[in-house]
């Protein structure tokens, strides 16, 4: 059988991927060729387009096609090559819509396929949403006073390299600054926490 597709700029290949930016954006595959099935998750997903994302800041990013109408599928690749570094196709919470974190790197481009289970097509929305958590590094710190509780979550923070400290295997960290009006000694906890922590202290005037 033969084809047609009459749309122009319909991003149905890497190298024709549509631009996007961060948080929604509506798509419509229905009347696709059939293309290759692609990714490593989902058989069948041969009615796809591409897009291109490139991130202003690192971090643990979501991209998700939450609220598509047809069993989708998504995979996100580093290059037109291609190399895939991400994939899913029934995303916990999402139903038959798909979707992941990754980690990825403020000024790197990233291109994003989304399909469809076994030829699936039709009207969608790809979600893309920057990390929340900034405090990543020290240079990042978030600053918090005495006398204070501040609740955290290392789980959407990237792995790091294993610092050499007293912990062993903290490579998911955030990072937050005291500066104290007085002399004396201060007492630091993570007392509370549901998972075993590691706490390190860092300062000019250690």
């Amino acid at each position: 059988d033969i084809c047609w597709e009459y749309s122009l700029g319909v991003p149905t290949t890497c190298a024709a991927a549509t631009v996007v930016a961060a948080g929604s954006t509506t798509f419509n595959s229905a009347g696709l060729c059939d293309g290759p099935d692609q990714t490593s998750c989902t058989p069948g997903d041969t009615k796809a387009l591409w897009y291109e994302y490139t991130p202003t800041i690192s971090g643990n990013t979501e991209f998700t096609t939450c609220g598509t109408a047809f069993d989708s599928s998504l995979g996100l690749y580093t290059s037109c090559t291609p190399v895939e570094v991400a994939c899913n196709d029934d995303y916990t919470g999402c139903g038959t819509d798909s979707g992941f974190f990754y980690c990825v790197d403020a000024g790197t481009t990233y291109y994003i396929r989304v399909a469809g289970y076994n030829g699936a097509a039709g009207g969608g929305v790809l979600n893309i949403t920057p990390p929340t958590v900034t405090n990543i590094d020290c240079a990042n710190a978030t600053e918090v006073g005495e006398d204070s509780s501040t609740n955290f979550d290392t789980s959407v923070t990237c792995p790091e390299s294993d610092p050499a400290n007293c912990v062993s295997g903290d490579t998911r960290a955030l990072y937050y600054e005291f500066i104290p009006d007085f002399d004396g000694s201060v007492t630091v906890n993570t007392c509370g926490s549901s998972f075993d922590t590691g706490l390190t202290i860092e300062g000019t005037a250690l």
